[in-house]
């Protein structure tokens, strides 16, 4: 009893294996979906470098878990036009609506 109330309590307090945690590695903001081993790119940090092409990658590690980058959020870039290229790994398998919307400086 008193084990399973634990795990009600560290689920309801977001302590488990990052269910609908949100984090940030480097440029880029993620949630972690429903799985528990995937992420989705919610968007990017202020700042982010924009003279290199954006490369959003296979996996991401946080808190000594490794997580597949499986899609694009909703908006997730809405109106950067920082980069002129971006590149999505084959794993993405969608992209959320607006994602890209008003990245003026996307060409590729």
């Amino acid at each position: 009893m008193r084990t399973t109330l634990l795990v009600l309590l560290l689920s309801a307090a977001g302590m488990g294996k990052g269910y609908a945690q949100s984090f940030t590695s480097g440029y880029l903001k993620y949630s972690v979906n429903g799985d528990g081993v995937s992420v989705t790119v919610t968007g990017h940090v202020n700042g982010m470098n924009d003279t290199v092409p954006l490369v959003i990658p296979d996996t991401v590690t946080y808190i000594g878990s490794t997580y597949s980058v499986i899609s694009i959020g909703n908006g997730a870039f809405f109106r950067y036009s920082g980069h002129c290229t971006v590149t999505i790994p084959n794993f993405v398998t969608s992209i959320g609506g607006d994602a890209f919307y008003g990245c003026h400086g996307l060409a590729s």
